[in-house]
């Protein structure tokens, strides 16, 4: 009798594992990617956004902590998730000045354990403002508010999914941005502190502005800019408040114009771009807000429907690939005097890039992409310069393709080889990298997205 009872028993347990099958493998579908850089598979036709905003500010004690006395504005993260029907993909655009490469998978980790999507599907990219915490170095603001507030806005976002078609808008920002490049009256060159006697930039900044815009069902739409500007002047006229910097202008000033409309900014090329030159002859704009307000003008007269080109969509595919980008050697004096002051704690900043860039030969970073259909989005782990960004926009094979900067780590400024061989200046000097490494990096983000294509 025991024995019937035991087979009945291990029959029924047969019968639910296979019943279950479906259950288990649907279960885990939020985070199945494909295989790195292989084909999709035909596309169904579903194609879902969702979006979540949420609050990541300090507390009172946090920020009192970290030097900052009042909140000029909330820092907030936003996710966006694609989903195809198969796979989701999570980009992130955060208001800190950085996230290590380190940190970034910690909180990849935290994400993937509520959602079930994989690391390799997220993306994670700082807008650079320099009036906020950074996640590395502030534990208690980390672990308790920015930690379990980027899971949230994983989890909202992916409850929000709708269906979605998509459009793109393009436009120009005459007059926001200079290149940090500036030649001064008497012929000499002024960088990271130029001059009132600067009369004009070496070259035009890339001042290419994008708007992908998701119409939604039943829900506001999902517009996500990019564009080419370094936000850290803020800190400037409010060197100790806490602020979105002129970011929160363009978002404030798009969603409060368009009713319809969600917004999300990600940096673009930013490593050699400042908001207003120091000469006011030369500025349209006098400080960031007004930049940010005239930016926002923009984004809303080029994300109408009506002059939006619609884009397809289709199988959403992700690549995070390894990469060892070698690092810049200097000469044995140079190396041995800034470690002597750096052993004395004197190291200027300068002499700090020199001792961490000669301990390796070459520094592991990550390059990632999510495409979908006529769209493709690069995460760059470095400040690029705008004209390498231009130079990756006009070799992608996607008919657009978004620069998501300071995304999955933080590794500085990564000067084209036009800087170090025309123009020098600060960005040369605080680096990890040599000449031809940022071209280097141009082919190799090519490469994936032709691979994607």
């Amino acid at each position: 009798m025991k024995r019937i009872i035991c087979l009945i028993l291990a029959l029924f347990m047969l019968v639910s594992l296979v019943a279950c099958g479906d259950t288990t493998s649907s279960s885990d579908d939020t985070g199945d990617s494909q295989a790195e850089n292989t084909p999709a598979g035909p596309y169904t036709g579903e194609f879902k956004v969702g979006f979540s905003r949420v609050v990541i500010t300090p507390t009172e004690a946090q920020m009192k902590s970290a030097g900052f006395n009042r909140v000029d504005s909330d820092l907030t993260a936003t996710c966006i998730a694609f989903n195809d029907g198969k796979t989701t993909s999570l980009i992130y655009t955060i208001d800190t000045q950085n996230i290590s490469q380190k940190y970034s998978d910690t909180v990849k980790a935290r994400i993937k354990a509520v959602t079930k999507v994989k690391e390799e599907n997220i993306f994670i990219s700082a807008i650079h403002t320099h009036s906020s915490l950074y996640p590395d170095s502030n534990a208690a603001w980390a672990t308790s508010v920015f930690l379990p507030k980027m899971a949230d806005a994983a989890k909202e976002a992916i409850a929000d999914l709708s269906d979605a078609t998509a459009y793109l808008g393009e436009g120009k920002s005459t007059g926001m941005a200079f290149v940090r490049r500036y030649i001064n009256s008497d012929g000499t060159m002024s960088s990271v502190n130029p001059t009132n006697k600067s009369v004009k930039c070496v070259s035009e900044a890339d001042d290419t502005v994008l708007a992908l815009r998701f119409v939604r069902e039943g829900k506001k739409d999902v517009v996500i800019v990019n564009w080419q500007a370094h936000p850290a002047h803020a800190i400037s006229a409010m060197p100790t408040s806490i602020s979105a910097d002129f970011v929160r202008y363009v978002r404030e000033g798009v969603e409060g114009t368009d009713d319809d409309a969600l917004v999300a900014y990600f940096s673009g090329a930013l490593g050699n771009i400042n908001l207003n030159p120091p000469n006011r002859s030369m500025r349209k704009y006098k400080d960031f807000i007004e930049v940010g307000k005239a930016l926002a003008k923009v984004v809303v007269d080029i994300s109408k429907t009506d002059k939006m080109e619609k884009l397809e969509v289709g199988n959403v595919k992700t690549t995070a690939e390894k990469y060892d980008a070698p690092m810049k050697k200097d000469d044995a004096a140079v190396v041995a005097a800034a470690q002597k002051n750096f052993d004395a704690g004197k190291a200027t900043k300068e002499e700090k890039y020199i001792v961490a860039r000669n301990k390796e030969d070459t520094i592991k970073m990550y390059l990632g992409c999510v495409s979908f259909g006529d769209i493709a989005f690069i995460a760059v782990p470095y400040e690029m310069f705008d004209n390498n960004g231009v130079q990756i926009r006009e070799g992608s094979p996607f008919k657009t393709t978004f620069i998501m900067t300071n995304a999955d780590g933080d590794h500085a400024y990564m000067p084209s080889r036009e800087a170090w061989e025309e123009y020098g200046g600060y960005e040369t000097e605080a680096t990890l990298f040599g000449s031809g490494t940022a071209e280097l990096l141009v082919e190799e983000y090519i490469r994936i997205l032709k691979s994607h294509k």
